[in-house]
């Protein structure tokens, strides 16, 4: 992969935060006047192209949650380990904040999504269906 210049490089971070390939070729020092061409033949080029899908896959693994997270929080919370923060303004307009656990319900709530993951709430369901197919210009009457 060939090494990006240093304005190639501002272009892409730029990118990354804007996702507007004009505006993120200005910011970098390219000329306003041809930024627009400029920013579209940057993203046209590989090795634009694979940095900025590698750091835009690297930011989603930060920002989108795990399996393994999300198993944790909805277990913290059936467990009732979970907590909320309560705010409250006194007469004299005090905050005053304090926690509290999380109610049953939502532990319910978080306990039935556990046993769904788990699959043990599945239904077992019997299902005998029978069909008939009839085409078109026949009829059961017919031998």
């Amino acid at each position: 992969m060939s090494k990006l210049t240093e304005r190639q490089k501002a272009f892409a971070d730029y990118y990354i935060m804007s996702l507007n390939a004009t505006q993120s070729a200005i910011k970098a020092g390219y000329s306003e006047n041809c930024a627009r061409e400029i920013g579209y033949e940057n993203l046209t080029k590989p090795h634009i192209k694979s940095y900025v899908e590698d750091r835009l896959k690297a930011l989603d693994q930060v920002r989108i949650m795990q399996m393994n997270e999300a198993l944790i929080r909805l277990s913290e919370k059936a467990r009732g380990e979970s907590f909320e923060e309560i705010v409250t303004v006194t007469q004299l307009g005090e905050v005053v904040k304090a926690e509290k656990r999380i109610s049953e319900k939502d532990q319910l709530k978080a306990l039935e999504l556990m046993g769904k993951y788990h699959k043990l709430f599945t239904d077992k369901v019997d299902a005998n269906i029978q069909t008939q197919v009839i085409f078109e210009g026949e009829s059961d009457l017919e031998d």
